[in-house]
This record gives structure tokens, sequence and C-alpha cells, in this order.
């Protein structure tokens, strides 16, 4: 999985092949092959791993933060998740293999409403703040999706004083919201 992780890092989807892996991972194609019986399936599984490192190094992060500085927390920790180059592999694998079944699964299984995310968790954080929980969680989605469509952005054109007064607007928006929200 380190293999194949490398190879999607410096080389993108298109040029993962078994040789590859199998090379960089030090192991034989058989070898490769009585870890994981396809190529999909070793994908579906790096696509996994990031998904738990993603979520928890938000966990970890929210269990950190302290209620006074809940928002500028959540904007950090979409930054260190969004803007870090696992992000960027995962990207390439959902794009990539999003009609593959194993990956597929995956995704799903991350979407399952059932599964507590660190999303919610933050919003929930939020919410004990005295903002009520449907503003908490449009704030905590907004204040993620503001931050990960600058971190898409910089892959086609980067703009550090663009990325930063937007997500320091998005900030802004968030706050004014919060406060409106506490006052009602």
């Amino acid at each position: 999985m380190d293999g194949a992780y490398q190879i999607l890092r410096r080389l993108g989807h298109a040029g993962l092949r078994s040789a590859n892996i199998a090379e960089e991972s030090g192991v034989s194609r058989g070898g490769l092959l009585h870890h994981y019986a396809s190529k999909e399936l070793l994908i579906a599984a790096v696509c996994e791993r990031i998904f738990n490192e993603m979520e928890e190094e938000s966990w970890q992060r929210i269990s950190e933060t302290s209620d006074e500085n809940i928002l500028s927390a959540i904007v950090k920790d979409a930054r260190d998740r969004f803007f870090d180059e696992s992000f960027i592999v995962l990207l390439d694998i959902l794009v990539a293999s999003r009609d593959e079944a194993p990956v597929a699964d995956v995704r799903g299984k991350f979407a399952d409403r059932d599964r507590s995310l660190a999303r919610d968790a933050w919003a929930n954080r939020l919410a004990a703040t005295g903002v009520d929980r449907r503003t908490a969680r449009l704030v905590t989605g907004f204040l993620w999706n503001a931050v990960k469509g600058m971190a898409i952005r910089t892959l086609v054109r980067e703009d550090k004083e663009h990325e930063e007064r937007a997500i320091a607007l998005a900030l802004q928006l968030a706050e004014q919201q919060c406060a409106s929200a506490r006052m009602t």
C-alpha cells in the first residue's frame, strides 16, 4: 500500500502499474497479488487509508481545540486536510476510479449517515458554543467547502494572496452568521 501511495503521489493514477507497484514495494508481482487480488482493490485500500488518516488527524485537532477558537480551528483543520498531498492523491483516485466497485464501496462507507465524521464533530462543537445545530452544520460545511475549493483551485492556478483573502472572507462571514445565530 505504501508503494502504491508513493507512485500515486509522484505519477498519479495514470502512472500506476502492477509492475511499478511491485518494484516500488520490493515484492514480486505474485506477492502483490497475494495481498491484493486486483489493482482496483489496492487502490481502494489506499483510498480508505487516506480517508481514515484524514479523519483521525481531524479528530485529534478537534480534541485539542478550545471553544473560543472554534471557527479558526475549523478553517485550520480544513487547510491541513485539503492542502495536503494526500488530498490530491485522493482526488486523483476518486476521479479515475469512481465507477470501480471497490472505490465506490469505500466512498459509500464514508458517506454512511450512521458514521460520525469529523466535519459533523466540528459542527457539534460549534453548536455547543450556543449556535443552533442547523446553523452550525451549515457554517462548518461552508468553511470546509470554501477551503476545499481554494485547495482545488491551486491545482490549476496558485495564488496565495487570493487564497488568503477568500478564506479570510469565508471566516468573517461564518463569524457573522454565528454571532447572528447566537443573538436569536
